[in-house]
């Protein structure tokens, strides 16, 4: 037999059931207000990150493969993908989830999940949207599918630990069963049927770090895959397709493999009380989250009156060991220029070196030839120290904090210390920066009043009947 009740009758109070359970059967209602209002938050960041990374050069290689998908005549219940044109995917629809899922990670702005690095919204939203155009659910569905997808992966990322993220992309392996929570929730699935999706996905999930170590330019593959992953997981147990049942603690499962030290308790404890995506922190720089409380503090000397950038002779950075070990990868060396964009993005000191220089840090800064020319941070960040500080490791990754003290040529020190970067849940940023942080990244791909009123639109999705009629600016 394989119909759906002799394999029900098998779960029990596996964790993989309990969270698959829990998944399908919460509704907007049963979700705190906060909860909702951030997943609008994320929606928002998320759509201005994907249709800025849908112009980068990286993004036009993969473009090419879905050539004849798009659309001639849009027809409701197509799914858009996030680039010019929002162009609309019937026949292919599930696609439009994997294109988005990869724009969406290509410049790596998207929003982190603090205590496990993780991604949520590349893999999470691009799935949703995806179904949630296709047959056409309200933006409370969608929302509610979203809220739910973070708390699903995020909460299997806490259960791999540490040893899992030192060898795997959590965006690309913990990201799978987020897309399949928030396709499977946009569906209807029931517990069963959410319980088959989880299992398709994490028999699934992948996503090597060794693309870092090589510097490979296919990162944003991983939160492609993800997404589409988890939306094809969600639809086949929707078809009735079996799927394994305790993917998450069986013995062969994704943890025990995955992971020297799972925590399946992660995955259930307090479930339906504290949510995932009231951790997750925006990030209003276009670097590495590990940078940001360092260009914060850096801002913050910048700011200071009379402040000369030309008279800085040394730079010091105090901070936890896994921002150091960060920016050391990227470039070979604290002291190393960065070649590239992707190590300038990493190279916490050429950040820094640009927030004091300019007093702002701006995605035109990581420009190949912005890097290449510029003769201040090429100065100032062989002269640029980084130091792991017992304390702020000690509070890791409960706060990532560091400390920036600037020598000036006068042999004068200016200092200053950021425990919360601005974007983290105790610093955060308004709806209204994440809508002006979307809309000068959708410029890059959109003229600016579309820009502007796509922002506007996916900010009011909650007010939304039909998602089919988001995007259309």
């Amino acid at each position: 037999m394989t119909g759906k009740r002799c394999v029900s009758a098998g779960l029990g109070d596996f964790a993989t059931r309990t969270l698959a359970s829990w998944a399908s059967r919460v509704e907007i209602q049963d979700l705190p207000e906060d909860a909702i209002a951030m997943a609008v938050e994320c929606v928002v960041d998320w759509v201005g990150v994907a249709l800025a990374g849908s112009a980068q050069d990286v993004a036009a290689l993969v473009a090419p493969l879905f050539d004849g998908a798009v659309d001639a005549v849009p027809r409701r219940g197509a799914s858009t993908v996030l680039r010019a044109g929002l162009d609309k995917f019937s026949g292919m629809w599930m696609w439009a989830s994997f294109l988005n899922g990869f724009n969406g990670h290509v410049l790596g702005l998207d929003h982190v999940h603090r205590s496990t690095l993780l991604h949520p919204g590349a893999a999470v939203i691009p799935a949703a949207l995806a179904c949630a155009e296709r047959y056409r659910a309200s933006g409370s569905r969608l929302l509610a599918a979203i809220v739910v997808g973070y708390e699903v992966c995020s909460r299997v990322a806490e259960a791999a630990g540490r040893s899992h993220h030192a060898r795997w992309d959590t965006t690309g392996t913990c990201g799978a069963f987020g897309a399949a929570a928030a396709a499977g929730k946009v569906l209807g699935l029931d517990d069963v049927e959410m319980c088959w999706a989880l299992g398709h996905a994490g028999a699934h999930a992948s996503g090597l770090r060794q693309v870092r170590e090589d510097g490979a330019i296919s990162r944003p593959l991983y939160a492609a895959k993800a997404a589409l992953t988890g939306l094809l997981a969600a639809l086949m147990a929707k078809c009735g397709f079996g799927g394994p049942v305790r993917i998450l603690e069986g013995e062969q499962g994704f943890l025990k493999t995955m992971s020297s030290e799972p925590a399946l308790e992660a995955l259930t404890d307090r479930l339906g009380e504290r949510y995932r995506i009231c951790e997750v922190s925006m990030k209003p720089y276009p670097s590495c989250k590990h940078s940001h409380a360092q260009v914060d503090a850096a801002l913050e000397i910048a700011a200071e009156p009379g402040f000369d950038p030309d008279r800085v002779r040394a730079v010091r950075v105090r901070t936890y060991e896994t921002a150091v070990k960060a920016a050391i990868t990227s470039t070979g060396g604290g002291g190393k220029y960065p070649r590239s964009p992707s190590e300038a993005f990493r190279s916490s000191p050429y950040c820094v070196a640009v927030a004091l220089q300019k007093g702002r840090l701006g995605l035109r800064d990581f420009r190949p030839d912005a890097i290449r020319l510029n003769d201040y941070a090429r100065r100032l960040i062989p002269n640029t120290t980084l130091e792991v500080d017992d304390e702020l490791d000690a509070e890791y990754p409960k706060m990532c904090g560091a400390e920036v003290e600037v020598t000036m040529d006068d042999g004068a020190t200016l200092s200053s210390s950021v425990m919360r970067p601005k974007g983290d849940p105790e610093n955060p940023m308004s709806l209204e920066e994440v809508c002006d942080k979307a809309v000068d990244l959708a410029e890059i791909a959109l003229p600016h009043e579309q820009a502007v009123a796509c922002v506007q639109q996916v900010a009011d999705v909650q007010n939304a009947k039909d998602v089919a009629v988001l995007l259309d600016v």
